[in-house]
């Protein structure tokens, strides 16, 4: 039998948390990005309200994993071209993470504290 090898095992018990913390994470900075409301900055605004409705769904664990495939097509799009999201806001590299964080929860599910977890 195979015993897992850890430096911290106790900490294993908590990885029903972990997708709760990237999807808090994700959720606040796409819900910022669909509520920014400064002059200089052109959003389309469908991008706008994709990113409040994603941003919304994501923080309260609802869809996650369709949300979080919307929302890696939608950045995957924007880090393309990027002329359609104007800001000085966010980065290439930044958007990026996020790509990376909305995998993550598309494989892994909402995780704790979620309306959608034991469906």
């Amino acid at each position: 039998m195979f015993h897992i090898v850890s430096s911290f095992p106790e900490l294993l018990s908590f990885s029903f948390f972990a997708p709760f913390i990237l999807r808090t994470t994700l959720g606040l900075r796409v819900l910022g990005l669909g509520l920014k409301k400064e002059t200089d900055e052109q959003i389309h605004p469908v991008i706008r309200g994709l990113f409040t409705v994603s941003g919304i769904f994501i923080i309260l664990g609802f869809l996650t994993q369709i949300t979080a495939l919307v929302l890696v097509c939608l950045l995957g799009t924007i880090l393309v071209k990027p002329q359609l999201l104007v800001t000085k806001k966010i980065t290439s590299s930044e958007i990026t993470l996020l790509i990376i964080i909305a995998f993550s929860l598309l494989f892994t599910g909402a995780g704790g504290f979620a309306i959608d977890y034991p469906f």
